[in-house]
């Protein structure tokens, strides 16, 4: 289950953020000082009206974490929704709750959508691109490479 995060759960984001960034250094580099890996945007979760935080909770158990933003789309002005930061923990994996997660998400938000996906992380692009084929048939996906884009893009709508 998707629960908005509140500001008194920004240290569990903030720690879990520590796990994520830690598997995402195998595809990029992540920036890092004494305190572990830098995440610079999580504070403006709490911030920011275009930007939503969301704990993901299993058998109320926080299982992962989902960083929405909102933003428009700079040729058409549309506004988009976009999976900025989705983790979740290794023990919760493999059972549908992400997928669950991410299916309440763009429900919540409905039109048109963004999932970005690290090159060489093919786990995660055979999950988003399975999970967004069952969403909308006629999704779009942007390989690496492809317009000085170096993320492989899927853009999709959900009603």
């Amino acid at each position: 289950m998707l629960t908005p995060a509140r500001a008194k759960d920004r240290d569990i984001i903030a720690s879990l953020l520590q796990e994520y960034l830690q598997e995402m250094s195998e595809y990029t580099a992540v920036p890092s000082d004494e305190d572990g890996f830098v995440y610079p945007f999580l504070d403006f979760y709490w911030r920011e009206p275009d930007r939503h935080p969301f704990l993901v909770v299993s058998q109320q158990q926080v299982a992962g974490f989902v960083l929405i933003r909102l933003e428009r789309d700079a040729m058409t002005g549309d506004e988009l929704a976009e999976i900025a930061e989705f983790y979740i923990t290794p023990a919760f994996r493999r059972q549908g709750i992400g997928s669950g997660a991410a299916v309440q998400a763009f429900r919540m938000f409905p039109g048109r959508w963004r999932v970005a996906v690290m090159p060489g992380n093919n786990r995660a692009e055979t999950f988003w691109r399975c999970l967004i084929r069952e969403i909308d048939a006629t999704f779009s996906e942007l390989a690496p490479g492809a317009a000085s884009n170096r993320m492989r893009e899927f853009e999709f709508s959900v009603a």
